[in-house]
């Protein structure tokens, strides 16, 4: 983190280094005395450097041959919401890296410098809006491109909003294409023709005002450079939606009966501490053996942890919402099984996100156990799972089954070692595993052993378990 006092000089320094261009400010209530704005001026630093909410974080002072970078984003608190925010500026920073090394195999010595800061505002003490707006530019070419990105954040609810939850784009369109017009009466028509609610992909909510920007080039035409138009919430009037009810389908005045009791025919699962556990967990799914799997644990009243590959989430979307919806629990195998110690601290990054991100769409709740495949850990696996705030997760019995495929081997080498405590690994993606898990669970289960999932395996462990630290059983 870095204190305040020095942050300003940091950013009057890249301003200066700036001194670009930037785009215009607009507000609808101001119309005519509309002037340009330097985003980065250095004499706007003081009212552009707006921290309302968090504290600043950054990517910055590093050595790097080709690029000097600074990227300035909040820390909010809020894990998941702070991991997307990270994860955006880590990816302005590859981008860059990207164009240089892209310049440089076209044999043009040349390098970078990235620029970005940020305002964060906060409103009624619920809504944080972050404004993110940076500048890239290289030796090689005349101008700096620019770029911006927008979150808004229900700090009640810990979650991300949605242009869609500030906004009835359906209605706020038009509002829109009429301030538009006004400001800019000479764009042709054909301007607005695929008008959608990707127009409000960065919007941003400050206090009274919703502000909204468009890069350079994106929606218009790119001589108008960066546009940032801020309107007043009133402007949109009944299609400004943030904080208000949802509508109902079937509305009704009369009130709904409450029912004293929840009948089910599932039976009541409990967790003695005071009995043996262990934790089954399943790679490299889901596929169509995980429900057959699924359907033992039910039977037994058991549960389990699958380890899943992010690149087989969404089509087995409905496999991935039965295992969280039952009770068992879905965890992080990376999106497509490399050998995350042979990769760079980003691509680590990304395999783990993308992953979460697949399993939160499905489930909404992101996974917080990794298995590295192939168990293969480095410091820098070590260091990406911590920034994740994600335990990784080893074995205490390898059945092995990927490579005997023998279910009575598989169940002979669990029932002759498992103890209180194992973790014991499987692959869900053989058929034999499901049949040898026909034997494997109700005889474990017959010798007094509660099977449970690897977080409630933890949960039980006389040390909280650290992120970013590898563990092999409870």
């Amino acid at each position: 983190m870095i204190k305040l006092p020095f942050l300003r000089k940091i950013i009057i320094i890249a301003a200066v280094l700036l001194i670009t261009t930037a785009g215009i400010c607009f507000s609808r209530n101001n119309l005519q005395e509309s002037i340009p704005v330097s985003l980065f001026a250095a004499e706007e630093v003081e009212t552009m450097s707006v921290y309302e909410y968090g504290t600043v974080d950054s990517l910055t002072n590093k050595p790097d041959e080709d690029l000097i970078y600074n990227i300035l984003f909040p820390y909010v608190g809020f894990y998941y919401v702070d991991l997307s925010v990270k994860s955006w500026a880590n990816g302005v920073l590859q981008r860059a890296r990207r164009d240089v090394t892209a310049l440089k195999e076209q044999g043009i010595e040349t390098t970078g410098e990235i620029h970005v800061a940020y305002n964060s505002y906060l409103t009624e003490d619920r809504y944080v809006g972050i404004e993110e707006t940076g500048t890239f530019s290289s030796a090689y070419t005349n101008l700096p491109s620019h770029f911006v990105k927008t979150f808004n954040i229900d700090i009640f609810n810990m979650k991300l909003l949605s242009a869609n939850d500030i906004l009835n784009s359906e209605t706020a369109l038009p509002i829109l294409r009429e301030y538009i017009t006004t400001l800019f009466p000479d764009l042709p028509s054909e301007t607005f023709e695929n008008m959608d609610d990707s127009w409000f992909k960065n919007i941003v909510i400050n206090k009274n005002e919703i502000i909204i920007l468009f890069e350079s080039g994106t929606f218009l035409p790119k001589d108008l450079g960066l546009q940032r138009f801020i309107f007043s919430i009133e402007d949109f009037g009944d299609s400004f939606i943030l904080g208000k009810p949802k509508p109902t389908a079937n509305p009704t005045t009369e009130p709904t009966a409450i029912p004293t009791e929840s009948p089910t025919s599932e039976p009541v699962r409990s967790i003695d501490p005071e009995k043996p556990m262990i934790a089954l967990t399943f790679d490299d799914g889901p596929c169509e053996y995980t429900p057959l799997i699924l359907d033992l644990l039910e039977k037994h009243n058991a549960k389990a942890t699958f380890f899943v590959l992010g690149g087989l989430v969404k089509s087995n979307a409905d496999t991935i919402k039965r295992i969280h919806d039952s009770g068992n629990e879905v965890a992080n195998h990376s999106w497509n099984h490399p050998q995350l110690s042979k990769l760079s601290y980003n691509d680590i990054w990304s395999q783990i996100q993308w992953t979460n991100e697949a399993v939160f769409k499905i489930t909404g709740a992101y996974p917080t156990l990794l298995r590295p495949p192939y168990g293969s850990v480095n410091s820098t696996v070590h260091t990406v799972t911590a920034d994740f705030r994600m335990v990784m997760v080893y074995w205490s019995i390898d059945t092995r089954d990927w490579e005997h495929k023998d279910p009575e081997r598989t169940y002979e080498m669990i029932l002759e070692k498992v103890q209180n405590g194992s973790i014991i690994l499987c692959h869900d993606i053989h058929e034999k595993t499901y049949e040898a898990m026909i034997k494997v669970i109700p005889d474990l289960i017959s010798q007094g052993y509660q099977l449970v999932t690897v977080s409630e395996l933890f949960s039980f462990s006389a040390e909280p378990r650290k992120a970013g630290q590898l563990y092999s059983r409870q």
